[in-house]
């Protein structure tokens, strides 16, 4: 999800600190005030207080996202609001609509553009053996006769990631509704490293009356990290 924020937004900073599946950009819209704490900004979905990160929300879910950087909008939220609020609103039905069914696909191929130069055999052995602090340990064996491995392309691999999510909505003249699943998969360039996340979400909307509206937002993520 912290990609969206990536050169979209002003005044927001999204860093890329690692490079392993599933890693959340690391986001900052104050800059950086304490040296001892997150500066994480402080994420609030569909009005409630979510934490410092949001890693676990299907991106397909999400209807717009507005940044609070100064410090009169932030005032209700407390101390907890002081490294910038980011308010999400998730999808909801639309009134007076008929059942309406999406599908949201998504596959590709990631791969280590760069490369890492590995000796072979011959080549260790030479380096091996011309260190002083091997000279009483120095490898005589011929290096045509030994197995020569390049560990670079055993660790490594064409990741696969997909995505995939499916909605269904629909709506009355008193209430609206949306259901969604969601299935992301995420392998690593590094062989045995993954991230997987799975997401439901059920958000309702219903007018008792002129005065009153009431609804639920229910959201279930589970995820999976290897490596």
């Amino acid at each position: 999800m912290g990609e969206a924020f990536a050169g979209q937004l002003a005044g927001v900073k999204a860093q890329q600190t690692s490079g392993k599946p599933g890693a959340e950009l690391n986001i900052k819209i104050r800059g950086i005030s304490t040296i001892n704490a997150s500066n994480a900004p402080l994420y609030v979905i569909d009005g409630i207080p979510s934490g410092d990160n949001m890693k676990d929300i299907n991106p397909n879910d999400v209807a717009s996202i507005e940044v609070l950087k100064d410090a009169s909008s932030q005032a209700i939220y407390g101390s907890s609001g002081g490294n910038g609020v980011i308010l999400v609103s998730t999808r909801q039905g639309s009134k007076n609509q008929k059942p309406k069914v999406e599908l949201s696909m998504y596959r590709g191929i990631q791969t280590n553009d760069i490369r890492v130069e590995m000796c072979d055999t011959k080549e260790f052995i030479q380096i091996y053996n011309s260190l002083e602090t091997t000279k009483k340990t120095r490898i005589t064996a011929n290096p045509d006769s030994l197995p020569s491995t390049n560990w670079w392309n055993e660790i490594s691999q064409n990741a696969i990631m997909e995505d995939y999510t499916l909605s269904v909505s629909s709506g009355t003249e008193n209430s609206t509704s949306l259901f969604s699943i969601g299935y992301l998969n995420q392998e690593g360039v590094v062989k045995k490293t993954e991230y997987k996340r799975y997401n439901i979400r059920v958000n309702t909307t219903y007018d008792i009356a002129k005065w009153l509206k009431v609804g639920e937002n229910i959201s279930l993520a589970v995820t999976r990290n290897r490596g």
